[in-house]
């Protein structure tokens, strides 16, 4: 009956607001999801502890067509990050992402630097292009031939996605 991977946690409380401001911003857990909720950030959801789904994506896409991801700051957050970005530039989304320091979250953010923080740390998103580049500069070696290859390997299948060639 009941399927995770079908729902946004959050959703119910936020989508007036999401409809309203044209961007939904994607965090990783529920304490993120409330613990911004209750900062004053009333457009934020969550994907009930599971990676992001097309149902999930499809049904945030009747709320807005632009998101930001702000996953945590480690290795999971990174290829959650990752993940989502191809699915929700598959389904013809505009994505950014907010880069939060390296080993903390959302909720630990907010909590520690406060409101104002978060929410430049938000205005600071980049595109999937300089979140790729950024990723791409941390995997591999970018003053060698073969480390350009790789990271072009890395890069373009996901800019192939992109459904506006320009």
């Amino acid at each position: 009956l009941y399927r995770k991977g079908r729902h946004l946690f959050g959703l119910a409380q936020a989508k007036d607001a999401i409809t309203t401001r044209k961007v939904a911003v994607i965090v990783e857990g529920y304490f993120d999801c409330v613990t911004l909720a209750e900062a004053g950030f009333t457009h934020v959801v969550s994907p009930l502890g599971t990676a992001l789904t097309e149902e999930q994506i499809q049904l945030l896409k009747r709320y807005t067509h632009q998101v930001i991801l702000a996953f945590d700051g480690d290795a999971g957050g990174a290829m959650a990050t990752l993940r989502g970005i191809d699915l929700l530039v598959e389904a013809g989304f505009q994505v950014r992402v907010a880069q939060l320091p390296s080993g903390v979250d959302p909720d630990d953010y907010v909590r520690a630097s406060g409101r104002e923080r978060f929410d430049r740390l938000l205005s600071a998103s980049v595109t999937i292009c300089e979140f790729l580049f950024e990723v791409a500069a941390g995997r591999f070696a970018l003053h060698e031939p073969e480390g350009k290859v790789e990271a072009a390997q890395f890069i373009l299948p996901t800019i192939a996605k992109v459904p506006n060639a320009m």
